[in-house]
């Protein structure tokens, strides 16, 4: 299952102009409700917001802290310095769910998933970067991006 959440440049353009228009979506059977996230996602990109970004991700109180905010951010950063092409939400494989599900079932293991990852980000970057995969899950009804120990995925 792939929902594409973008075109490119010429989304880009129509998100800086108001709207991404139409995306195309393929296989994922309600593409709207990763909407508010993509378009975050979109957003914190054109704006170069690192700390926009990071308000979409999901960390455990148990976990949370100064450095790990400051390493997250710095990630992101990083991250930040690519040209975005796309969004993508993507169902995870079989084999990585299994593992996932493994990690998320052991009980009271600190090391666990900040929520219980259902899909996978896809951000996809011109030129030499390929890509970024993040797993993203529900919490309050809202897609958020899932960390591990309170890191990025």
């Amino acid at each position: 299952m792939l929902a594409r959440v973008g075109l490119g440049t010429l989304t880009l353009a129509l998100l800086a102009w108001g709207g991404l228009g139409k995306s195309c979506f393929a296989g994922v059977p309600d593409p709207q409700e990763y909407r508010p996230l993509t378009d975050q996602v979109w957003k914190a990109f054109l704006t170069h917001d690192a700390e926009l970004f990071y308000s979409l991700y999901e960390v455990s109180n148990k976990v949370e802290g100064p450095m790990i905010n400051e390493m997250n951010l710095n990630q992101i950063r990083i991250l930040m310095k690519g040209e975005i092409l796309e969004v993508l939400v993507e169902k995870i494989p079989a084999k990585d769910m299994q593992e996932i599900q493994d990690i998320q079932n052991r009980g009271v293991d600190p090391y666990r998933y900040s929520v219980n990852p259902e899909r996978m980000l896809l951000l996809r970057f011109r030129g030499g970067q390929s890509g970024r995969n993040l797993l993203i899950g529900k919490k309050n009804g809202q897609w958020r991006i899932a960390t591990f120990t309170g890191h990025l995925t």
